[in-house]
């Protein structure tokens, strides 16, 4: 689930989330991850992004980016996949998965002064989801410890950016 919201005016990377949002810490704690987009003002990032978009829209540019996306999967494809090892795969928890998992878990809980709106067993419950989601993805029935890994790494990204 993906959640969508702008800043209550400027964004101020100072103030935590839920002063930018209005949005209270229990109610952000619900996604498992939060990351936070912003504009900054780059004049040279600023020439590549109009570059691509204006080549999209020209005549003479390439043809939907079909030269591009060659080798890539198309968004049907990746649909399909998406829906097939939703549908075929049920990964549990490997021993090695879980110790990671628990081990992180725990740590966070030490040092909830900094995100006490976060650490709660919602954040359990979330790591075990983007853990079972990325061993889906990797095809498999079994949660390893890398998948925890991968889930430990987005909540942490998802953590440093947008500080409940």
């Amino acid at each position: 689930v993906f959640g969508v919201t702008n800043p209550k005016g400027t964004y101020d990377p100072y103030q935590p989330l839920s002063v930018n949002t209005t949005l209270s810490g229990p109610l952000l704690s619900r996604f498992d991850i939060v990351l936070v987009l912003l504009d900054t003002k780059n004049s040279d990032w600023d020439k590549i992004v109009s570059s691509h978009i204006l080549s999209e829209h020209s005549k003479h540019g390439s043809k939907n980016g079909i030269n591009d996306l060659a080798g890539f999967w198309n968004l049907g494809m990746l649909r399909r996949y998406i829906q097939y090892v939703k549908e075929q795969f049920r990964p549990i928890l490997s021993s090695e998965a879980e110790k990671v998992i628990v081990s992180y878990y725990q740590l966070q809980r030490k040092s909830a002064t900094q995100n006490a709106a976060r650490t709660t067993i919602r954040m359990l419950e979330s790591l075990i989801r983007l853990a079972q989601a990325h061993a889906r993805l990797m095809f498999r029935n079994e949660v390893r410890r890398a998948d925890a890994i991968a889930a430990i790494v987005c909540i942490e990204s998802s953590m440093t950016t947008s500080a409940i």
